[in-house]
């Protein structure tokens, strides 16, 4: 996906997601997001225990799920960042796709 933010300016996110096949279970996400000039800064959620299971039974009036994320460093001006955020994800729209959103702090080190 892409976004905008005030202090990042524009930003392309990448995201994998780990699913328990027998059980439909999330299991992990991880990724990174680059800012215009190439920098990176890695994601991992911590949604292993948020209970969410997308099964035939998945509550049919539930329309999002919140989970927790931090910020694992990066590459150039993210290098050696930290911070944590909520990730809002709205999960039955009216598309075939999930609509995010992120609140975070991100403490990036200055020389």
């Amino acid at each position: 996906g892409s976004g905008t933010d005030s202090g990042l300016g524009p930003f392309n996110i990448y995201l994998t997601c780990g699913w328990n096949p027998d059980e439909g279970s999330h299991s992990c996400t991880e990724g990174f997001i680059t800012d215009c000039d190439g920098n990176t800064l890695a994601i991992i959620c911590n949604d292993e225990n948020n209970g969410v299971v997308f099964t035939a039974d998945f509550p049919y009036d539930q329309t999002y799920i919140c989970s927790e994320f931090e910020f694992m460093g990066g590459t150039g001006r993210f290098e050696g960042a930290t911070g944590r955020g909520l990730i809002y994800c709205d999960v039955k729209g009216s598309s075939n796709s999930m609509r995010h959103h992120w609140v975070a702090d991100l403490t990036l080190v200055t020389d």
